[in-house]
């Protein structure tokens, strides 16, 4: 995916700093390719098909940034790390949310 007009690439479709708010996003596609999980400084988990539209969002709770983002091996749930050592797992189809606080 892009982000904005100013990088040179094959864009598939585009995002703005509306979308995501100013600053790095992090994303990662599903095993399928079907499903992109994307946040920014926003802190909104969108889950995106590769069409570019934009199927849910999920607000996180926590104020950490979020560092990684990576799928299940079956491209059901996505797991969210957050620098504040916050794991939150998400699985999309059930809208299920689990946290998990990581010593620091």
């Amino acid at each position: 995916f892009k982000m904005n007009a100013s990088e040179k690439s094959n864009a598939i479709f585009s995002f703005d700093s509306d979308q995501f708010g100013v600053g790095e996003v992090v994303a990662a596609w599903s095993p399928d390719f079907n499903y992109l999980a994307a946040c920014g400084e926003s802190r909104v988990v969108k889950y995106i098909d590769r069409q570019g539209n934009n199927k849910m969002e999920m607000p996180l709770k926590n104020t950490g940034k979020v560092i990684a983002l990576e799928w299940d091996k079956d491209g059901d749930s996505v797991a969210i790390l957050q620098k504040n050592y916050t794991i939150v797992v998400w699985n999309p189809g059930t809208k299920s949310v689990t946290e998990i606080d990581m010593p620091s």
